[in-house]
């Protein structure tokens, strides 16, 4: 079948076909609202690497969610092509799509075995502090778990109702160390 790389997607495209693998795939949720979803966002790899940003909202969520899954690779067709948010991008595109209720997905069984399967942009440890206040991207990091605190119940002043929270310590090759702070249902999550 033929289709488009993401390098070859601008903003107003919404005829193009693209295959792609889910390599993320998380939830937005109210803060006031936890069971509440806002947006359904996914980072999108192609065959070449690169990458984009997907969200999809409430009547395309109800459509799409039960059959994307992470991991999987699909056909992708009916999609809007936009400027990519200011804010919290997950990924360096000037781009992103958006997903509508209409957006068509099938599955690619023969997917070559150097598809990519992950894509992300580590930032050192020592670097953290100087992104306090910068929401332009997402930071990625890597370490090891070395410590994991008990979960316990608290009110942040950004809320209106009581939130969960866990905090980690992770560890990295050089042995720098870097509280990391999980909120909500990721703090009681079995595989943290």
């Amino acid at each position: 079948m033929a289709h488009a790389l993401i390098s070859q997607l601008y903003p107003g495209d919404s005829d193009k076909k693209i295959l792609a693998r889910v390599s993320r795939l998380w939830h937005f949720r109210d803060l006031n609202d936890d069971t509440n979803i806002l947006h359904t966002d996914l980072v999108l790899l192609d065959e070449v690497g690169n990458s984009t940003h997907v969200q999809m909202y409430r009547g395309a969520i109800e459509v799409l969610k039960p059959l994307i899954h992470e991991g999987n690779v699909y056909y992708i067709e009916s999609f809007t092509v936009k400027d990519a948010n200011r804010t919290y991008r997950p990924v360096s595109n000037d781009f992103m799509i958006l997903f509508s209720k209409w957006t068509t997905l099938e599955e690619c069984i023969d997917i070559p075995a150097d598809f990519p399967a992950i894509t992300f942009s580590l930032t050192p440890f020592q670097e953290i502090p100087s992104l306090v206040d910068k929401n332009i991207f997402y930071v990625d990091i890597m370490g090891v778990i070395t410590e994991i605190s008990s979960t316990s119940t608290v009110r942040p002043r950004s809320r209106d109702a009581d939130s969960l929270k866990r905090t980690l310590q992770i560890c990295d090759a050089s042995n720098s160390t870097l509280p990391v702070t999980l909120w909500g249902d990721r703090s009681t999550a079995e595989n943290i």
